[in-house]
């Protein structure tokens, strides 16, 4: 399963003027090269990217087309700050997906196509059951922090407790009594930032039905994390199709 996180910014720095960047290292090998023919659809809550034909019959037929579907024809091109290939959309025909500034979205792509769908709102995430980062110390996981995992059927909840390391014997009795994972955030240090990296056990990933490299929805808030099994079906992506190339 291919898939991509990304967030909605601001147009020259306008909140009410939304605007999706995407660029992605694997553009190139999804035939999204540079200067390439891209048909852009909004949907309630969502995108569509579609790689247009080469010999497409008529380029005025399938502008008129993509117009009357509420989206419109692109290019794909460098982009300034990275000079990575992407897409840039904005404007009426992207404020029409209902998207603004500050959603996060989740995209599902193969070859010639990508489809993106919002999150739930919160400070949601894709993650795989090993993730790190500077972002953690704001919910409580920092270096050394210690926190008890629990697994239900395609649920893990992760709870910080306070004063962990200091707290050992107490936590381990009391991770042995409810059958709890426990878990030490392990300190990461790259020569200029400190940060946390956390890693869920093989115990209760297995006991959640996950494998140890799948991307999973990870919601957060102070002391505590979910990690859930992604629902496509729930976020919208009923169908991997985009209708207006048909």
């Amino acid at each position: 399963m291919n898939i991509h996180f990304m967030s909605i910014t601001q147009a020259k720095s306008d909140i009410l003027n939304p605007k999706l960047v995407l660029f992605a290292d694997w553009f190139h090998d999804m035939g999204f090269i540079q200067d390439a023919l891209v048909q852009f659809l909004p949907e309630e809550h969502g995108v569509f990217f579609t790689l247009c034909n080469e010999n497409i019959p008529s380029y005025s037929e399938l502008y008129q087309r993509s117009q009357a579907l509420g989206g419109t024809l692109m290019h794909c091109k460098k982009y300034s700050h990275s000079h990575k290939l992407c897409l840039i959309t904005s404007g009426a025909s992207f404020r029409r997906s209902g998207l603004v500034y500050g959603d996060n979205l989740l995209a599902r792509y193969e070859y010639g196509r990508i489809h993106a769908r919002k999150l739930p709102v919160g400070n949601v995430q894709i993650l795989t059951p090993k993730f790190t980062g500077k972002w953690l110390d704001d919910f409580g996981f920092t270096p050394g922090a210690v926190m008890t995992a629990e697994a239900g059927p395609r649920l893990i909840t992760g709870t910080l407790h306070e004063n962990g390391v200091a707290r050992t014997a107490e936590l381990v009795k009391f991770a042995r009594i409810n059958k709890l994972a426990l878990i030490q955030a392990q300190r990461v240090n790259d020569h200029q930032h400190i940060y946390s990296r956390i890693e869920i056990p093989p115990r209760p990933l297995a006991l959640a039905g996950f494998a140890p490299d799948e991307f999973l929805l990870a919601t957060f808030e102070y002391g505590r994390f979910t990690l859930q099994h992604i629902d496509f079906d729930a976020l919208g992506f009923k169908q991997f199709q985009n209708p207006g190339l048909s």
